[in-house]
Order: C-alpha cells, then sequence, then structure tokens
C-alpha cells in the first residue's frame, strides 16, 4: 500500500464516519432541511479535505510555505475535531443513549405494555441538545488541547524497566526513545532541535528513534531532520522505521538516517559492549512494511539471527505487534 492508497482508505473510512455523524446529530426528525444540509455540507467539506492534503503534499515543494498558508493547521484541526467527536458518540450510544432505550423497552414489557410510556418530549429535546452541544463542546477541546500538545508539549518521561539477573555493568543503563514527531507541514526544524536539545541534557547510554519522524520526503525536509545529527549519547543513536517512513520512501529515509550518523536497524542488530557486559541490540521494519515489498516484512528473528549470546537482548519496533514474530 503506497501513500495514494492509504489516503483512498482513509478518505473512504473518514466518509463512512461521517455518514454515522450525520445520522446520528442530523438524521431522523431532529434537525429541519437546513440544518441537515449544514450537517451534509461539513461531511462533504471534510472528505474533500482528506483527498486534497494527499494532493497538496505531493504536488508542494516546500512544506514550510504550505504550513503558513494555514490549509493544512486547518485541515489537521478539523480532522483531529471529527475523530474525536466520532469517538465520543461512539461512546455515547454505546454507554447512554443504548441502555436506556433497552431498558425501556424493558420496563414496557414489564408493565405489559405493546409500546414504551410516552416521555416527555420537551425533557427528551433538552437532554439530546445538551448531549450534543456537549459532545461537540469537548470535541473542540480535545482537538485544542492535542494541536498544544503536539506543538509545545514535549516532555519527559521516565521508565524503569525492572530486569532479573542484570549484570552489575548494565545497572542504570539509560535509552532515550524517541518516536512519532511527524516532521512535516506543522512540525518543523525549531521542534526537531528542541527535542536534540532535551535529549542530550539527559546524559543517555543510547538514543532509540522508533519510526514515524517524517510526513514528506528527503527532497522536501532533509534540512527540517538534520538536526538529529546532533544527538549524542555514549553509544549513539539508531533507528528503525515506521509506517509513515514509508509513505514517505523508506529507502530514501534510512540513506539519508545513516547520513547523519545515526545506525538504521532494519531486521538486524549490533552489539553493544558495556563494562564487560554485552547488550545485543535489534531493530525491525514496521509491522506493515510487508505491504511495500517482502523485503520490509518485520522480522523479529531475521533480525536476531547469528546474534551471539549476550547479558541482555532488546527488540526495537515501532508497533509492540512486531514482538509476535520473535520467539526469544
Amino acid at each position: 500500500m503506497n501513500f495514494t492508497w492509504f489516503f483512498i482508505v482513509f478518505g473512504l473510512i473518514h466518509l463512512l464516519s461521517g455518514a454515522y455523524l450525520w445520522l446520528r446529530f442530523a438524521g431522523r426528525p431532529k434537525l429541519d432541511n437546513k440544518g441537515k444540509a449544514l450537517w451534509l455540507g461539513a461531511i462533504a467539506v471534510s472528505v474533500v479535505i482528506v483527498f486534497s492534503v494527499h494532493a497538496v503534499y505531493r504536488e508542494a515543494d516546500d512544506l514550510r510555505a504550505l504550513a503558513v498558508s494555514g490549509y493544512v493547521w486547518f485541515a489537521y484541526i478539523w480532522m483531529g475535531f471529527l475523530a474525536t467527536l466520532l469517538i465520543l458518540s461512539i461512546l455515547s450510544d454505546l454507554l447512554l443513549v443504548m441502555p436506556i432505550r433497552f431498558a425501556q423497552k424493558r420496563r414496557a414489557r414489564r408493565d405489559g405494555l405493546t409500546v414504551p410510556t410516552p416521555v416527555n418530549e420537551g425533557r427528551r429535546k433538552l437532554l439530546r441538545v445538551s448531549s450534543e452541544a456537549a459532545l461537540l463542546g469537548v470535541s473542540g477541546l480535545g482537538a485544542t488541547i492535542g494541536l498544544a500538545q503536539a506543538r509545545f508539549g514535549l516532555r519527559v518521561v521516565e521508565t524503569e524497566v525492572p530486569i532479573q539477573n542484570l549484570p552489575a555493568a548494565l545497572e542504570g543503563f539509560k535509552i532515550a526513545q524517541v518516536s512519532d514527531l511527524h516532521v512535516g507541514p506543522t512540525i518543523a526544524r525549531l521542534y526537531v532541535e528542541q527535542v536534540v536539545e532535551t535529549v542530550n541534557g539527559l546524559g543517555v547510554d543510547l538514543v532509540a528513534l522508533t519510526g514515524d519522524f517524517v510526513d514528506g520526503s528527503v527532497e522536501q525536509l532533509s534540512a527540517d531532520v538534520a538536526p538529529l545529527a546532533g544527538l549524542r549519547s555514549k553509544h549513539g543513536a539508531v533507528f528503525c522505521t515506521g509506517n509513515h517512513e514509508f509513505y514517505s520512501g523508506v529507502e530514501e529515509w534510512m540513506a539519508e538516517f545513516g547520513r547523519l550518523g545515526i545506525r538504521v536497524l532494519a531486521n538486524r542488530h549490533e552489539r553493544i559492549e558495556v563494562g564487560g557486559a554485552s547488550i545485543v541490540l535489534a531493530g525491525v521494519h514496521d509491522y506493515g512494511g510487508a505491504r511495500f515489498g517482502s523485503e520490509f516484512k518485520t522480522d523479529p528473528m531475521k533480525a536476531l539471527a547469528g546474534a551471539k549470546p549476550a547479558d541482555l537482548k532488546i527488540v526495537l519496533a515501532h508497533q509492540p505487534k512486531s514482538c509476535f514474530g520473535c520467539a526469544e
């Protein structure tokens, strides 16, 4: 599946989601014809946005200029809003609407009625309008918070991984894992520089870059990704692919990361010696890489093939599902 087919599938899913939202908010006798037309127009605009973003991406020579134009910002915020609204609407229907209707029908059967007990239409309308306003408001707030976190929410999360019988030389071995930067129209060089500065300030032993770093070609984004060459740690930096590298030209990006001095672990491993102890460090392609060619299939066993015994084995992957191919 290439980038074009990804957007076609994504667009169709978006269309089906829009149909559900239209039925949820505008269907039945809830709105007059004008209200229904407004909802239908919003869904149509949303689908057009999905497909047009793909076209703009492919034709744009300068993604920075594209971002400054504001179009991509609007498109991403709009899609984030609708995605949040879809999830909240489904949860609302499953957890609130359906149980209430089931209880009404059950009560009617218990009371020997052929139809549910009549309800106060004024109260029903008030509850419906209030709940739908709440869904729209929370979705808008969620999209705003998501935007703020993506742009300004850089933070470090520290996690200790307990490992039995770990050699003393490996106690306190620190790995900085960085993932999903999605450098593109809305994430640029300045943000990458902030990430590099933050990582370098941690004084880690190894930097692991686990995919989805780019949303665009090497030609479009090489200048924005270039600060990654400044990552510093005792044992350098390694990289494994995510699905968005495949959408953006995986072979070109693997070569570019290598040019930046970052070791690319594409279904292969390397050995790290630490004070007399040893680590086998492997990396695999993204779980969906096989769609772009059999050579890109995620393969933990291939990545570990031929590895000599070590005190610790680590396999890096963009998606946890890659572990299903690992027997060690």
